[in-house]
């Protein structure tokens, strides 16, 4: 019984048996069978001596009594369990849970220590993620104590110990989860670790924390009240000190200091941080390091816009809803710092915090040089007068100080764009951290720097090496955020989730910027990307060097403003430099730059290396160099007229042709760009044409077609280009672009490609007429298209009759690809004679005049021809001709020919039964044709004899992963056989009512198909089986005779007759020997691997 249905047992929280999905097993009355069988699962796998168990069990009882009571109670879990034989082990000195092998069951406190076991392993290997995953579910499994009922002794110790892991694990998890800012997941599982442990005032701690960085400090205040009358009423005693101690510092989080917090958060952002987490982690070290009493300094660094301030003050905001105190400045860029501006911003977020009437007066003299309201609060405080002398200078520094470190707790300083802080600041936080280092403060300072204002002789420069040289700074350089993040970002910010293909596309515009990304959206840049509002598409090519089509002038106002300032603190040389560059594109060489902009090696060097320290420009290795964003190349192309961009165009043109030396097929794209940038079209379609070629031979079909298809369309757009360009460009061009089609599978395009191409050719050039027919068939191969493929074909063969000069190699050549294409269309339909006629008329020719690929084809249509003629069975002769094939395409190098050669033998060697060698040689089709982008052959191999091949090896696992990946490669004309294979699939899985829905959906699919299917074993097996299996022995019947019917691959003699007795003993209306009959032909399909 339990064989097929899953048992699953629950200990921990209550004692509960499932079988399958919903039949609950009660063992309630009989609650001493319960405990015999729980201690059997908590010692499972090891048998347990009778005499052990009944002392463990009846400890008081003298021992006859107590076997005598093993035996009762044994006899009862016997009966309360129908499948107790299949999980016990029984014998006269031993009990032991051991299940048989076929049965499936699972048990609760195993899958929990599993999981423990995931995160442990994950923990070592620093997988948060895994970690975190194991975790929740090791909480989820703990519905409470083990075994809840029982109070034995023998239960106590496991059940302690089960407990002890859950309450680490929950512990684990909250940290986890908290560090990830996952603030109410945190909170449901401490709730949860309460329920289990009302008396954890850790968990209570921790809520209390967790609420308040919601900022929710009324639930709080609340956690810590219910912990206090908890323990009062159960123990008699208050909390901890370490519990109070966080009670007041909440209680003392006072109107002012939420009024203090929500000035500084009042041009903040709403929106969730997103991301972030490796930083995260490192502010949590940071602080926890500041908090044990040593002074830090963490350090945010990147271009503008990557998040720096926000994820600062997502850090001040965390600590502050602690109850502990934070103050943030910032410095903005100015003519003339001035002076100390963000320390007394700080000294002014404190002093609301503060009681002023503490602080001595004397040193309040010197606070209120900066904070002058000081005097007026404080009537016994004298004015300050001039700093004259140096000890007037240094007791200001210490009252700042002294003042700024009085609050004797954990504290947040935050410093924004500290790359335009003044010098006399600079020179405080110097005193400053040295005495908050003496004095062990409880101190991180959070500092933010843009990369690229932080030039040499920048004060930061000397600044921060002492901080290093002491290991109390922690540099974070933010990066762009991913995909993913920026995806989450956008949708955050709109509220409505975005189609991954808009978002693909929005993604390479901002490139993971978060200032690119809000400021687009608020701009409507978005709207775009969106379908129905495709802008104009780049060229070809350009995307990959960063090129459009036309400079951008859609930069949203507030990122034009932030770039243009970038680019106009530039000097006139680099800010030169950086337009030739703009106009090469995203990516330039050292040796294109310096040839277009003609400035000597020591100048350009001298500005390139200015655009680095900017951060304008980022070095590469290989003398390269590329725009350290994309948008700063728009601001800069933005700027230029369109008579400065075209001839700046026209000069990288001329250079690369310089620089191609002979090589112009690696630079065609780029020239062919350059040129109709320049306006000079002719020669950008006729290097559209040359980089189209160089792509195709290299097998880059999606470029061939974006090349193609704009040398189109610029010489439909242009009429001087009509007028010069020489009359075999546009054919050629056309062509190619339907070769590139055809071959990616896109036929009707492929079609449409090649008649445009015969509306240009010459009617005086009749080989190149009848090569476009022969084309055009080849798009229409397949059914129900093979009547129009042949009609073409017949087209050609007439064209290339009509031709007056037969002697030429061009024409031959065509002829006999016409011949060969013919032989498919046959094969098709079937037409054997047909097959063996063009086939004995092209053998000649092909001998005098073929070529190797030619002869590799010619073989493979002998081995159709004969898979036909002798029912999908073939010969050792057919199979070493095409070794043979293969052997020739072997030597020519050609990665499509050979993928060619291997799918002919491995089709070859399936339908001659060596299946192994048949998987072998069609895997390596399947990799020639990825590698060259032929999806027919990779569609053929991967979708149609491959999982046939798999079949007769009854590799059901390699089947089960294809079909669960077919739905996104498959073809129509598959989707019959994939049904079969799934039904197969379904029959042995034992789901016997979707085996059926997919053996009849099958049928329905090859009934619809012009030819008949040779391969309907693969659904007509499992259907017969099926139909046996509820004594439906006509439609068992009925399968037989479809099996053995003629368009059927020929079955394996000794299985034939079996099939054949059958039908005959049924024509008897012997009925019980026919069911037996059937039975011993679906014993001997499934010995074969048909079944």
């Amino acid at each position: 019984m339990l064989a097929s249905t899953p048992l699953h047992i629950h200990l921990l929280g209550d004692f509960h048996l499932v079988s399958g999905e919903t039949s609950s097993l009660s063992m309630s009355h009989v609650p001493r069978a319960q405990s015999l069988l729980v201690y059997l699962l908590l010692h499972r796998g090891i048998p347990q001596v009778r005499t052990h168990l009944a002392y463990v069990l009846w400890p008081d009882s003298t021992e006859a009594q107590a076997h005598s009571n093993l035996r009762k109670v044994l006899h009862q879990l016997r009966q309360a369990l129908p499948f107790a034989d299949q999980v016990l082990a029984i014998d006269r000195q031993t009990l032991s849970w051991q299940p048989r092998p076929s049965v499936s069951w699972a048990l609760d406190i195993l899958e929990f220590e599993q999981a423990l076991a995931s995160a442990e392993h994950a923990e070592q290997t620093h997988m948060l993620a895994d970690v975190r995953q194991s975790l929740k579910r090791a909480v989820l499994l703990y519905r409470g104590d083990l075994f809840p009922g029982c109070y034995e002794e023998w239960i106590f110790p496991e059940r302690d110990r089960l407990h002890q892991q859950f309450l680490r694990a929950a512990e684990r998890l909250i940290a986890l989860h908290e560090q990830a800012r996952e603030y109410e997941d945190a909170l449901q599982v401490a709730h949860q670790l309460l329920r289990h442990e009302p008396l954890h005032e850790g968990a209570y701690r921790q809520s209390m924390r967790l609420h308040a960085l919601r900022g929710d400090r009324a639930a709080a205040l609340r956690t810590y009240h219910a912990c206090a009358k908890l323990l009062d009423r159960e123990l008699g005693t208050k909390p901890g000190e370490a519990t109070r101690t966080l009670y007041e510092s909440l209680m003392h989080a006072d109107a002012s200091s939420e009024t203090s917090t929500s000035v500084h958060s009042a041009g903040r952002t709403t929106t969730r941080l997103i991301g972030r987490h490796t930083e995260w982690n490192a502010f949590q070290t940071a602080w926890r390091t500041a908090v044990e009493g040593h002074p830090h300094l963490l350090l945010l660094s990147g271009e503008a816009g990557i998040g720096k301030t926000r994820l600062a003050e997502e850090m001040e905001t965390w600590v502050s809803r602690q109850g502990l105190l934070t103050a943030s400045a910032h410095c903005y860029a100015t003519l003339t710092p001035l002076a100390y501006t963000p320390v007394a911003t700080w000294l002014r977020t404190l002093a609301t915090q503060r009681d002023l009437a503490s602080f001595g007066s004397v040193w309040l003299t010197d606070i209120a040089r900066l904070l002058p309201e000081v005097l007026d609060a404080r009537a016994d405080v004298p004015p300050p007068t001039a700093l004259t002398e140096g000890w007037q200078r240094q007791r200001f520094f210490e009252a700042i100080t002294r003042f700024v470190l009085s609050a004797r707790q954990p504290m947040l300083l935050l410093l924004d764009d500290l790359h335009w802080c003044d010098h006399e600041t600079f020179e405080w936080l110097q005193y400053f951290w040295q005495i908050a280092s003496q004095e062990h403060a409880r101190l991180l300072l959070v500092a933010t720097v843009r990369s690229e204002e932080v030039h040499p002789g920048h004060p930061l420069t000397t600044w921060l090496p002492p901080f290093q040289r002491q290991a109390q700074v922690t540099e974070l350089s933010l990066t762009p955020l991913g995909l993913a993040e920026t995806t989450t970002l956008a949708e955050q910010f709109l509220g409505h989730h975005l189609a991954p293909e808009v978002m693909s596309k929005f993604y390479r515009e901002t490139e993971g910027n978060p200032l690119f990304v809000v400021e687009m959206i608020r701009s409507g840049t978005l709207e775009t990307h969106q379908p129905g509002h495709e802008q104009e598409a780049s060229l070809p090519g350009a995307e990959q060097q960063g090129r459009s089509i036309v400079p951008t002038s859609s930069l949203p106002p507030t990122l034009r403003t932030i770039l243009t300032m970038r680019l106009g603190q530039l000097t006139p040389l680099a800010r030169e430099l950086v337009d030739v560059a703009a106009v090469i594109g995203r990516t330039f060489s050292f040796p294109l730059l310096a040839g277009v902009s003609g400035e000597p090696e020591e100048t350009l060097i001298r500005g390139l290396d200015e655009l680095w320290r900017r951060r304008i420009v980022q070095e590469h290795t290989d003398d390269t160099y590329d725009f350290s964003h994309e948008k700063l190349r728009e601001a800069a192309l933005s700027e230029l007229s369109a008579r400065r961009r075209r001839f700046l165009h026209r000069r990288v043109a001329d250079v690369l042709n310089e620089l191609a030396a002979g090589n112009l097929n690696a630079l065609s794209s780029q020239l062919a760009f350059h040129y109709e940038q320049a306006n000079l079209l002719e020669q950008a379609v006729r290097f559209y044409q040359r980089a189209a070629k160089a792509a195709y031979r290299i097998y880059d079909h999606v470029e061939t077609v974006a090349l193609c298809q704009r040398a189109l369309a610029i010489f439909s757009s242009s009429e001087q280009v009509q007028r010069t360009l020489p009359g075999n460009v546009i054919p050629s061009v056309s062509e190619l672009l339907g070769d590139a089609l055809e071959v990616t599978g896109n036929h009707q395009e492929a079609a449409e490609a090649y008649h445009q191409s015969l509306r240009f050719v010459s009617e005086q050039e009749t080989v190149w007429h009848a090569r476009l027919y022969r084309k055009i068939a080849v798009t229409r191969d397949y059914p129900p298209h093979l009547a129009e493929a042949l009609q073409a074909y017949q087209r050609a063969e007439h064209l290339l009759e009509q031709e007056e000069d037969q002697s030429g190699d061009a024409w031959h050549q065509e002829w006999l690809q016409t011949q060969l294409g013919q032989l498919f269309i046959f094969f098709m339909q079937s037409r054997v004679q047909e097959m063996t006629r063009t086939l004995e008329r092209v053998r000649p020719h092909l001998q005098a005049d073929g070529q190797v690929a030619q002869r590799v084809e010619f073989s493979g249509y002998i081995a159709m021809r004969d898979a036909i003629r002798d029912r999908y069975m073939l010969s050792k002769e057919t199979v070493d001709l095409c070794q043979q094939a293969l052997a020739l395409s072997l030597d020519t190098g050609n990665p499509r020919l050979r993928g060619t050669a291997h799918f002919n033998l491995g089709y070859s060697l399936f339908l001659s039964g060596a299946f192994a060698q048949a998987e072998t040689h069609l895997l390596t089709a399947c990799a020639a044709g990825e590698q060259v982008g032929e999806r027919e052959l990779v569609a053929r191999c991967r979708l149609h004899f491959l999982p046939l091949v798999w079949r007769r090896q009854g590799k059901i696992e390699s089947l089960r992963e294809l079909l669960s990946q077919a739905q996104l490669q498959g073809e129509r004309r598959f989707a019959g056989v994939l049904a079969a294979h799934r039904a197969w699939i379904s029959w042995h899985d034992g789901e016997f009512q979707e085996a059926k829905r997919h053996g009849q959906a099958a049928r329905e699919a090859w009934q619809h198909q012009p030819q008949a299917y040779a391969f309907q074993w693969t659904g007509l097996w499992p259907l017969m089986a099926l139909a046996l299996r509820q004594q439906q022995l006509e439609e068992a019947i009925g399968l037989a005779r479809a099996l053995l019917a003629p368009p059927q691959q020929r079955l394996p003699g000794a299985l034939s007759v079996l099939l054949e007795e059958t039908i005959q003993l049924r024509d008897e209306e012997q009925q019980t020997a026919v069911a037996a009959r059937l039975q011993q032909a679906l014993s001997s399909a499934q010995d074969l691997s048909y079944l």
